[in-house]
């Protein structure tokens, strides 16, 4: 009896797993990534539980040996080490909620592995399962659908036009794709089944369809790559059917002769007129340059820790110390190498990639050696082999500018987990083994149960409550609700005190400076006295700042070392007037990364606000002489001129070529406001108007110009204009003609 039901949990956890991707978690911080992870660790766990009593009570569900179940095993164990030895411990082992991946996951993946593994023994399991994850794929399809037809009920969360189905990232739907492509021929060359070939056939065209939607190049030539392989593999090896033998010779011929046909056709009306097509036609070596220059980062990493690496989760160190100027127009703060092999270099070190390489080549030997090597086993067919040697080779070729995800992991270890069970031999010592009923009844199945209900907790309870904290933080208007759920999430005890923290900061600067405060406290507190409602908005306001500052110090000891917190902090240090120790910080930060410029445009706005405008100006001609073509960069040292009034070097700074820039920089607004000349900031702000069409905000600025400017008439007439553009603004706009008004009588 124990044994059926610990069977049937561990088939029915296995089975409810295809519909992960599905899965968006809206009443969780990162809907996208948290909810399909943390439900993928807690059906993990109590599917390995399940197998655990199985295992016990019939010794046809235990542990077989491969070479593939071998190599994992391995590649926990290194990683393991790796992590324990690297950088940050903490966050290699639990990553964070942007990512949730970690070794965390990586452990529950090889849990996944050797269950499915064991359980999943016949055949006819195998093709349930992939017909079950196939169904969920035909639902990810027709979303995709519904976003291509620019239905509001199911919006594209990455971009106008890359849809991203259910995952929130183009790319993490396109290798979702290209295995169901895959799965959907192998299941078509296994049926005798003419209808269901058909149906198959009809699916992995559409899969395919999707797939070139999501505009994801790299995983697009993948599939082409992938397809060709399969194809060609089959022409040489299959005797067996010849029709078959010339049906893959044929589509050998029809991948190379489409490609040939693309490229003829790539600047053509019909392929630039499809943006996902456009896109993918746009590919060449030069869009390479960027992820070469992170690729020489990394391998920079990889010669400083060559053996063990730095640890999962820690590639940002890598990338921020030895940061290229010339990477300025890509995002500042790099997590991952976007090359698998390289991201286990950094991860693991060369031990920790052996590893990892070797359960893809055990896979492969098991597909393309074995077969030819023990010929009286029972094995794949050709086209079977065929067809997942081409998914694994265009995973392979995915991961060469994509990293992993989930979904992407779950699916790999799942084809994996088949080919194990295809090849893996009985270990005699193991299957010997014999166990009484009533222990395994009354020991081992009570005893396991505790276990998994203490392992779903401690691995999963803190850090859900904290991502539904954080979540609500977003959805509350009460400033005193907001800051009580910050500081119950960091209560949580969960892995995410980071994440936690950079958005109670972002909170706590709103607070800061926030004029709407009192009006707040009063909606929520009508009873209170102007009096009192002033005070309990600067004790709010200290408490948000003294929450704010003493999180990040606890996470700058935490991390000292990690340069995106310590310019995080500076930051803050500034918005609240602490430049001091803001400059303090931000000294650490360009001795860790000298070449950031990011990081001295920071301390050369700090140096400027406290006065020291020879110092920024300094810092500032550092950061542009460092990669002059940063147009930002040009404008931060033009900034700097305007407040030393240095006018040649402004000129020289601002030619005809960088002029509207200058007109349009935030930054030089800024600073021509900060220095009294109202009359520029007039200039440009009616220049922005006038060009991109009336502003609300704009309208805002130009008048606060112009009163400042004692132009108060025309202060008056700019805000008029804006209550009429805005009819929501009407009530302020009127507020601060009576301001305007009351300064004219003073």
């Amino acid at each position: 009896m124990i044994k059926d039901i610990a069977r049937w949990v561990a088939l029915g956890g296995i089975f409810v797993l295809p519909f992960l991707p599905l899965i968006v978690a809206n009443s969780l911080f990162f809907p996208f990534i948290t909810g399909k992870n943390f439900s993928f660790r807690i059906l993990v766990e109590v599917i390995f539980a399940a197998w655990v009593i199985l295992a016990c009570a019939d010794s046809r569900y235990r542990v077989r040996f491969s070479y593939i179940l071998a190599s994992f095993g391995a590649f926990l164990g290194i990683m393991a080490v790796a992590n324990a030895l690297g950088v940050s411990p903490e966050k290699s082992f639990w990553s964070n909620y942007e990512r949730m991946d970690g070794y965390v996951t990586l452990f529950h993946l090889g849990l996944y592995l050797l269950v499915a593994g064991s359980v999943l023994h016949a055949e006819r399991l195998w093709n349930a399962f992939w017909n079950t994850s196939l169904v969920v794929a035909v639902f990810m399809t027709l979303y995709g659908f519904c976003q291509l037809s620019g239905s509001a009920s199911c919006p594209i969360s990455q971009s106008d036009f890359r849809i991203d189905g259910r995952m929130g990232n183009a790319a993490y739907l396109a290798i979702y794709m290209l295995f169901h492509f895959f799965m959907s021929l192998f299941l078509l060359v296994r049926t005798n089944s003419t209808g269901l070939r058909v149906l198959y056939g009809v699916l992995s065209l559409s899969f395919v369809f999707i797939l070139f939607q999501t505009a994801t190049r790299g995983t697009a030539l993948a599939l082409v790559g992938g397809v060709f392989l399969s194809a060609l593999y089959i022409a040489i090896f299959e005797r067996k059917y010849r029709i078959v033998r010339y049906g893959a010779i044929g589509s050998v011929a029809a991948v190379v002769l489409l490609v040939a046909i693309f490229l003829g056709i790539r600047n053509t009306e019909f392929v630039q007129s499809d943006r996902a097509l456009s896109r993918i036609a746009a590919i060449s070596f030069k869009e390479l340059d960027t992820r070469l220059v992170i690729w020489s980062l990394a391998l920079e990493g990889v010669k400083e820790r060559p053996l063990l690496g730095w640890g999962q989760e820690n590639f940002n160190y890598v990338f921020n110390q030895h940061y290229k100027a010339s990477l300025y127009g890509q995002e500042p703060w790099f997590d991952r190498v976007h090359n698998l092999a390289l991201d286990w270099l950094i991860a693991g070190g060369v031990l920790g990639f052996l590893a990892y390489a070797a359960i893809l080549l055990s896979s492969l030997y098991y597909l393309l050696i074995r077969p030819f090597t023990h010929r009286d086993e029972e094995t794949f067919s050709v086209m079977e082999r065929g067809i997942l040697f081409g998914l694994l080779s265009a995973y392979i070729a995915h991961t060469l500018l994509v990293f992993d995800n989930l979904i992407s992991y779950f699916f790999l270890v799942s084809v994996l987990a088949m080919i194990h069970t295809r090849y893996g031999k009985e270990i005699p010592s193991l299957s010997r083994v014999r166990l009484p009923q009533d222990v395994i009844q009354n020991i081992i199945a009570p005893v396991t149960v505790v276990v998994l209900l203490i392992v779903v907790y401690v691995v999963n309870a803190p850090g859900l409550n904290a991502a539904s904290d954080l979540i609500k933080t977003f959805e509350t208007q009460n400033v005193e609700e907001r800051l009580m759920l910050y500081e119950r999430a960091l209560n949580r005890g969960s892995f995410a005190d980071q994440e936690i923290r950079e958005q109670l900061v972002r909170a706590a600067q709103t607070v800061a400076i926030s004029q709407d405060l009192p009006l707040q406290i009063y909606q929520a507190n009508p009873r209170f006295t102007e009096a009192e409602v002033m005070k309990r908005a600067g004790e709010i306001r200290g408490a948000y700042i003294a929450l704010a500052e003493s999180e990040l110090s606890k996470q700058l000891e935490e991390t000292p070392n990690d340069v995106r917190i310590l310019v995080f902090q500076a930051s803050f240090y500034r918005s609240i007037g602490k430049f001091k120790e803001a400059i303090e910080l931000l000294d650490r930060a360009v001795a860790l990364s000298p070449e950031k410029q990011a990081v001295l445009f920071e301390l050369g706005l700090a140096q400027m606000e406290s006065g020291d405008t020879e110092g920024s100006k300094l810092t500032f001609k550092r950061a542009f002489d460092l990669e002059p073509q940063n147009t930002q960069a040009r404008m931060f040292y033009a900034s700097s001129a305007i407040y030393t009034n240095d006018a040649a070097l402004l000129a020289e700074l601002i030619t005809p070529e960088y002029r509207n820039a200058y007109l349009e920089s935030d930054v030089v607004l800024r600073t021509l406001y900060n220095a009294k000349r109202y009359d520029e900031v007039i200039e440009m702000l009616e220049l922005r108007i006038a060009e991109g069409g009336p502003n609300t905000q704009l309208f805002i600025s130009l008048a606060a110009a112009q009163n400042d400017a004692g132009k108060y008439l025309d202060a008056i007439a700019t805000l008029e204009k804006a209550a009429l553009f805005d009819p929501a603004f009407k009530a302020q706009s009127e507020a601060f003609i009576a301001q305007v008004r009351a300064g004219i009588k003073k």
